[in-house]
């Protein structure tokens, strides 16, 4: 979404992560592809010319093989800063 100088940008990301899980209880060691979600967000504004301020964050998990069963581990991340568009 594009609003003068302000930018708003929604993403969905759906995947997999590699999962490598080693020295298990048994002695084994497991390799596997497991479903990832995460929804992010980023605001940015423009500055001066191609230079502009944003703000992005970011929340979704993992869903992995544990001893216990199948497990959520969620995971996220924010961050803020100054971005050059070439």
């Amino acid at each position: 979404f594009i609003w003068d100088r302000f930018h708003l940008a929604l993403a969905l990301e759906l995947g997999a992560v590699l999962v490598l899980q080693s020295e298990l209880p048994d002695g084994s060691r497991r390799f596997g592809a497991e479903p990832t979600a995460v929804a992010s967000v980023e605001a940015s504004l423009r500055l001066v010319g191609p230079i502009a301020a944003y703000l992005h964050g970011a929340f979704g998990g993992a869903v992995v093989r544990r001893d216990a069963g199948v497990v959520a581990v969620p995971r996220g991340l924010g961050s803020l800063g100054l971005r050059l568009d070439l």
